[in-house]
C-alpha cells in the first residue's frame, strides 16, 4: 500500500533501510555548507515571491478602486439610483434600437401587401382594416413586453422611453 508520507511502501524494507542509513550518515562540511546556502537561496526566493504577490495584489486592488472612482466621477454617479439609471439607458432595452432593428421587417411586410389589410374576399379580417404592423404593435404580447420594460411609443405620455 502506498503511503502519503514521501512514497514509502509498507513492507518494502530496502527503502526503509536506505532511509535509516541516510539518517545516520555524517555529512562533509562542504555538503552541509552547500545545503545551508541552498536553503538560504530558497528562503530568499520564497520571501521575494510572497512580497511580489502581496504588492501586486495591493496595486491591483487600489488601481481598480481608483479607476472605479474616476469613472463614477466622470459619469456623475452619486448613488445606486444613478447607477441603475445609467445601466438602463446604456444597456437596457431601447425602443429606438428595437425600431431600427425591426424597420427592415416592417418595410418588407408592407411591400408584401401586409401593410394594410383590405377585405378583398368579402370576409372581414379579425383586425378590421388596421395595418398588420399596427395590429402586431397593439397585440397583447407586445403590450406585456412594453409593460415589463416600461417602454412607451412616441405619442404616449410625451416620451419615447420611460425609466
Amino acid at each position: 500500500m502506498p503511503s502519503t508520507r514521501g512514497a514509502v511502501w509498507e513492507g518494502f524494507d530496502a527503502v526503509r533501510a536506505s532511509r535509516e542509513a541516510n539518517k545516520s550518515r555524517v555529512l562533509l562540511p562542504e555538503e552541509s555548507a552547500a545545503m545551508r546556502k541552498t536553503k538560504a537561496v530558497a528562503d530568499k526566493a520564497l520571501v521575494a515571491g510572497t512580497r511580489a504577490l502581496v504588492y501586486g495584489s495591493l496595486i491591483a486592488v487600489s488601481g481598480v478602486a481608483g479607476g472605479g472612482l474616476l469613472v463614477l466621477t466622470w459619469l456623475d454617479v452619486r448613488d445606486a439610483h444613478d447607477v441603475r439609471k445609467w445601466v438602463l439607458t446604456r444597456l437596457g432595452p431601447s425602443v429606438a434600437a428595437a425600431k431600427t432593428r425591426v424597420a427592415p421587417i416592417k418595410t418588407w411586410l408592407e411591400s408584401c401587401g401586409l401593410g394594410t389589410t383590405k377585405a378583398t374576399d368579402g370576409v372581414t379580417p379579425s383586425h378590421s382594416g388596421k395595418s398588420a404592423v399596427r395590429w402586431i404593435e397593439d397585440s397583447a404580447i407586445v403590450q406585456d413586453l412594453r409593460g415589463k420594460f416600461r417602454a412607451r411609443r412616441n405619442g404616449e405620455d410625451g416620451g419615447t422611453e420611460a425609466f
